[in-house]
């Protein structure tokens, strides 16, 4: 099952977490993979080693990134914890992957 989400969404986590309540059973083990990661940069001449464009680093695009790596993960292990005690479960796992998609 594949579902489409935006993790700089801040309802994502609890939505998520309904629709796999409801297709998949309760969730045991959160795998965090998104990434909000954005071809930019702090080098001047805008290009990486494919030649490939980059823009330059804003508060825009650090915005973007951190609202989806590190917000995104963090609400996701937030909702993950919130139903494993209201379920008063007893075994669960996080997983956490870092590093850009590139």
């Amino acid at each position: 099952m594949a579902v489409e989400a935006n993790l700089a969404n801040v309802e994502t986590p609890a939505s998520l977490f309904d629709i796999a309540d409801e297709h998949l059973g309760s969730v045991d083990i959160l795998i965090n993979n998104a990434s909000g990661w954005v071809a930019d940069t702090f080098k001047a001449d805008g290009e990486d080693r494919q030649h490939r464009a980059l823009q330059p680093l804003t508060a825009a695009t650090m915005d973007q990134v951190l609202s989806v790596d590190a917000r995104g993960s963090a609400l996701m292990i937030a909702e993950l914890a919130r139903r494993h005690r209201a379920e008063a479960g007893s075994w669960g796992r996080i997983v956490s992957l870092l590093g850009r998609s590139r």
